[in-house]
């Protein structure tokens, strides 16, 4: 089911409001660990997925991301969870319409000035995250965590998208002699 924009906005005001790109889904439905995840990334998203199920906070993603996550090699218990999140009261899915296809095309164009190279799919997702005024993007893409506090929306208040990976408020103990890698 996919949800406005609109109604998104009015269900739960005063609750983060967090953006999820693909990758978010995908690490969480796959259980990543390192090494292909760093210490701590999938404690902050078991958090934040707390935070959500607990009904304390919303997601909010884009319908590219249905593309993305269900084009991936998933059994069909993997599938039917991706499904079920996304109808959950505090998922909200909203669509790449005009407004965000071209809000993504005048990101992509200013990065482009700056000789970076922004991909569809990223753009779409940096513009959405900006039209929900969502307090976080949370990624795992490198390309788009360079991103945070850049990514200007002039129209109609300008803000500054903070584009971080999931953290919760745990931390990571690390031994003496040990590197925050080793942990």
């Amino acid at each position: 089911m996919i949800r406005s924009r609109s109604s998104a906005r009015r269900e739960m005001p005063t609750k983060p409001n967090y953006y999820w790109d693909a990758c978010i889904f995908l690490a969480w439905l796959q259980d990543e660990r390192p090494p292909r995840r760093q210490p701590g990334d999938m404690e902050g998203l078991a958090e934040i997925v707390d935070q959500i199920e607990r009904g304390e906070a919303r997601v909010v993603t884009s319908a590219l991301t249905l593309t993305e996550v269900l084009n991936a090699n998933f059994t069909e218990e993997q599938k039917g969870r991706f499904e079920g999140a996304l109808q959950r009261p505090s998922c909200v899915v909203i669509n790449a319409d005009q407004r965000v296809t071209k809000l993504a095309a005048e990101i992509r164009e200013n990065f482009r000035g700056e000789g970076r190279r922004i991909q569809t799919p990223d753009a779409i997702h940096l513009a959405s995250a900006l039209i929900v005024a969502a307090d976080v993007l949370h990624t795992f893409d490198d390309q788009m965590l360079v991103l945070d506090g850049r990514v200007l929306n002039a129209t109609p208040v300008a803000r500054v998208l903070r584009i971080r990976k999931p953290s919760g408020r745990q931390t990571v103990l690390v031994a003496r002699g040990e590197s925050p890698n080793d942990a």
